[in-house]
């Protein structure tokens, strides 16, 4: 992640005047505006993703637009950039802008809505311990800083469940404010990544002919499997495509001697079907009230002109039948 305010001190607000409206996923029907630190000047952009301080937590929210001034007295300021890139773009953001407020919903929830899944559109805060004064210290905050001693690194959740809901923000502060503790920040992913199980060969070409001639004249599957790597000795397979050809057994026999080595690799979310899926042709002929339809939605989508349609039909009268008719004008 780049930049984090509490290692840059001697940034104040009045060193940077630029501000940013933010939309916030499960937060208020309008965008809230945060000072960008001196750190994220250069950085931040319209369309990225930030973590903000929202209420007594952090949030992870889009950057709608940036500003030279304010329309709010007091701002908090964004804690931290976790992308390099933005991920919406000017008419993708004038888009969803425009779905919130036609459809009365959070532009938050909107931009969440928009997200492709995997893109974690939430936040968690770690909390970590540090050396500092312990003199006096409040029995809740003790007892944070003494389950922390025992189970190390953890979830703000996860430790308040520990320690109980009661006190426990008021102890966080003074934990922080003697430096006891330090909140390290990180979006959290809601869908892990698929992945699938490679195989390299891992001897050399010298070692394969040994191996071959050495096996029992019956272990047909290994010794295929190894004359295959022989052909193949810098190239990688997904285990369960070799699986399939040589058996797994072999391919446990091979992992096991140390013939393959074997390692994860992250792959795209792409259907089986999706070079199969059949395009199906418009009909030819159209029933006077489908005409008429499409002419009138038409007309409007050529004049770039907005306008709400009702189709009204029973099922199979033709509707959807006018919505790609529509679609490809």
């Amino acid at each position: 992640m780049k930049g984090n305010p509490e290692r840059f001190p001697f940034f104040n607000d009045s060193m940077n005047p630029r501000y940013a409206d933010i939309a916030i996923p499960s937060g208020p029907n309008s965008l809230l505006t945060y000072d960008i630190p001196k750190w994220a000047s250069q950085n931040a952009a319209s369309g990225m993703r930030v973590i903000v301080p929202f209420r007594r937590t952090h949030s992870v929210g889009i950057i709608v637009r940036i500003r030279d001034d304010s329309p709010v007295e007091k701002t908090r300021s964004i804690a931290e950039l976790p992308d390099d890139e933005p991920l919406f773009t000017p008419n993708i953001i004038r888009l969803l802008l425009w779905l919130a407020d036609y459809y009365a919903c959070s532009p938050g929830d909107v931009f969440r809505a928009a997200l492709p899944g995997g893109f974690g559109m939430d936040v968690e805060r770690i909390i970590t311990i540090e050396q500092g004064d312990e003199s006096g210290l409040p029995k809740k905050a003790g007892t944070i800083l003494e389950i922390l001693r025992q189970k190390g690194n953890l979830k703000e959740d996860v430790l308040k469940n520990l320690v109980g809901p009661s006190g426990f923000f008021p102890a966080m502060d003074e934990l922080r404010a003697r430096g006891l503790i330090r909140i390290r920040l990180q979006t959290k992913r809601t869908r892990k990544p698929r992945t699938v199980v490679m195989v390299k060969c891992a001897i050399s070409p010298e070692n394969i002919e040994n191996e071959i001639k050495s096996l029992r004249a019956n272990a047909t599957k290994q010794k295929q499997l190894l004359e295959f790597l022989s052909k193949n000795p810098d190239s990688e397979f997904p285990r369960r495509e070799l699986s399939r050809r040589f058996g797994a057994s072999a391919l446990r026999t091979a992992a096991d001697r140390g013939w393959t080595r074997e390692f994860s690799r992250e792959v795209y979310r792409v259907p089986d079907n999706i070079d199969r899926l059949p395009i199906q042709p418009l009909p030819e002929e159209l029933t006077k009230a489908q005409t008429n339809a499409i002419a009138s939605i038409s007309a409007k989508i050529r004049e770039a002109a907005f306008q709400t349609f009702l189709l009204w039909g029973v099922t199979g009268s033709g509707k959807t039948e006018v919505y790609l008719r529509a679609a490809s004008t």
